[in-house]
């Protein structure tokens, strides 16, 4: 709210609203510009990429993955060709 009302003001009046922020929150008046000056971020939405695999594919890395006594990615990568024959025998036995 504070920012919103700082953004569309004046240059005398800013200064004013920037003052009495700095007093009220203690924060550094560099800091406190700062913050005034952005726009609030909204909420909500997913980060990142789309997940590439399907549950199908995610269910069978994790069993490659706890098989491999939960390797890291980089190590199980190239295990996972020698691991997944072991899967399948132990899936199906």
């Amino acid at each position: 709210m504070v920012g919103s009302r700082y953004r569309a003001v004046g240059r005398a009046e800013r200064s004013l609203i920037l003052n009495e922020f700095v007093q009220l929150t203690g924060y550094h008046r560099k800091h406190a510009l700062r913050l005034l000056r952005l726009a609030p971020k909204l909420a909500g939405g997913r980060r990142g990429r789309r997940p590439t695999y399907g549950d199908e594919v995610r269910s069978a890395l994790l069993v490659l993955w706890n098989l491999s006594d939960r390797l890291c990615s980089k190590r199980l990568k190239p295990m996972a060709p020698l691991l997944l024959p072991a899967a399948i025998r132990h899936v199906r036995g």
